[in-house]
């Protein structure tokens, strides 16, 4: 039997970090709330029971997010990709649930919606937004709210205004 030696761990007490230091490092750990429409409502996202990502206004200008298209790389488990022949169509796979085909009698497994209005093909979702101002990937099966087309998940749009 091998036997492995321990490794020394630095370890910082509390007693260490002076009072005054301590309260300015908290205030910087301060997280803001945020406030999510993924259940119809608005809501904290602490209190919702949905895997859900959300971006603000702000974080969609600082990542350069316009569109569908450039959520590509900075969401988990999901996949953007344009369709081969046609650019103006994206193929969106949530989780790996999703339609390889852009056929016109195919219903995609991941629902999009710009202020509540269902786009039920995926012909065309290639395009950006001038006045976007939030945006929320729900990952997972969404039918209880947003229908039968969001097996895969959903990805709610909001514009200014």
């Amino acid at each position: 039997m091998k036997k492995i030696g321990l490794i020394p761990v630095l370890s910082l007490s509390m007693a260490a970090i002076s009072p005054a230091s301590h309260a300015a490092d908290t205030s910087l750990l301060t997280l803001e709330e945020v406030i999510v429409t993924v259940q119809r409502r608005e809501e904290s996202l602490q209190d919702t029971p949905v895997s859900v990502i959300a971006f603000d206004a702000e974080n969609l200008a600082q990542q350069r997010i316009f569109g569908l298209g450039d959520l590509q790389g900075k969401v988990p488990s999901l996949n953007l990709t344009p369709f081969p022949s046609q650019h103006t169509s994206l193929r969106m796979f949530i989780r790996g649930v999703g339609a390889s085909d852009i056929q016109v009698t195919q219903d995609p497994a991941v629902g999009v919606y710009i202020d509540g209005v269902y786009l039920g093909r995926s012909n065309g979702l290639a395009f950006d937004v001038v006045d976007l101002a939030q945006l929320e990937v729900l990952r997972g099966p969404q039918g209880t709210l947003f229908g039968r087309n969001s097996i895969g998940g959903a990805i709610n749009m909001t514009t200014v205004g």
